[in-house]
């Protein structure tokens, strides 16, 4: 386990101006986006790009365009798609952020047999963190983050 965060940087690479990811970004094409993504020399990054093969018929990659002061991305539950900002549409580990949201939202809606165990865990968990906190609008909390903040909080134990 790094000890370090130059460590950890070390271990886990990331691009921030991958051209291939800005090109496919550029061109709107998830399927491109997630080639780039497993070329990456992140493991984690490439995994995301692997599950992501796997989804890319179903997901809409807008081309980049504003979308807010201080948004690098923003995956969209409505019409599962993902917008990202012009100055992030080259980063690796933002479109790898966005399309875990992807991932996370398509296995809870359409659950595979094997998924339905932890999909159902992840509604219930929501659910509580939901009653707990009252305030969403302050917190941003949706369940993409809230799985992924659990992940990285089971990752760092």
């Amino acid at each position: 386990m790094p000890k370090t965060l130059e460590e950890f940087k070390q271990r886990m690479p990331t691009e921030f101006s991958n051209p291939d990811v800005l090109a496919a970004n550029k061109k709107g094409s998830f399927k491109d986006l997630m080639k780039a993504l497993q070329a990456s020399s992140n493991p984690t990054i490439r995994r995301v790009g692997e599950l992501g093969m796997k989804i890319h018929k179903k997901i809409i990659l807008h081309t980049p365009r504003y979308i807010g002061k201080g948004t690098a991305g923003v995956f969209q539950y409505a019409d599962d798609s993902i917008t990202m900002n012009p100055r992030y549409a080259g980063d690796e580990l933002v479109n790898a952020h966005e399309t875990t949201h992807a991932l996370i939202s398509r296995a809870q809606r359409y659950p595979t047999e094997a998924q339905k165990p932890i999909a159902d865990e992840i509604k219930t968990l929501y659910s509580y963190v939901k009653r707990e906190l009252k305030d969403r609008k302050s917190t941003r909390l949706n369940s993409s983050h809230l799985v992924i903040s659990y992940a990285v909080f089971c990752l760092k134990k």
